[in-house]
């Protein structure tokens, strides 16, 4: 009985220890997979930082694009102020949408040109029917009866 007791606790001891073995491979083999997917998140955060320093150098690119840009138009306004046809563009505050400067001042100008002469048009067919009136003597208060 002392051979078959110390079997049965040799058995049971082999197979705990057989389990922690199993154990411990498990652990492992978590800690490298946690160890990879933490590697991966930081290669992923490390490219995204990289993008995000892209993005701002070019929109910093742009930027300066766009105020050297607006300083050359400046120095072209500076340089054209003389100009009589640049002061007339200029002086349209707010273009139309769809319209350039230069179309909205030709628009303003033909409107402008169009009511100055209807209201002529207007006021010489007024005057012309009143010169009837003299002539004729027509008034509406000597209608005939």
């Amino acid at each position: 009985m002392k051979i078959s007791g110390w079997f049965i606790r040799n058995n049971r001891l082999k197979n705990r220890l057989h389990d922690l073995r199993g154990q411990l491979t498990f652990e492992r083999d978590d800690k490298k997979f946690i160890t990879e997917q933490w590697n991966k998140e930081a290669m992923r955060a490390d490219s995204l930082q990289a993008q995000l320093h892209r993005v701002a150098r070019e929109r910093d690119n742009e930027r300066k694009l766009r105020l050297e840009a607006e300083d050359r138009l400046l120095d072209y306004h500076l340089d054209k102020k003389d100009d009589p046809y640049h002061e007339l563009i200029l002086a349209v505050a707010k273009k139309h949408p769809g319209e350039t400067r230069h179309e909205t001042a030709l628009r303003y100008i033909m409107e402008r040109e169009n009511r100055e002469h209807r209201v002529s048009v207007g006021s010489a067919v007024a005057r012309f029917a009143q010169a009837i009136e003299e002539v004729v003597d027509i008034h509406p208060d000597n209608e005939e009866e």
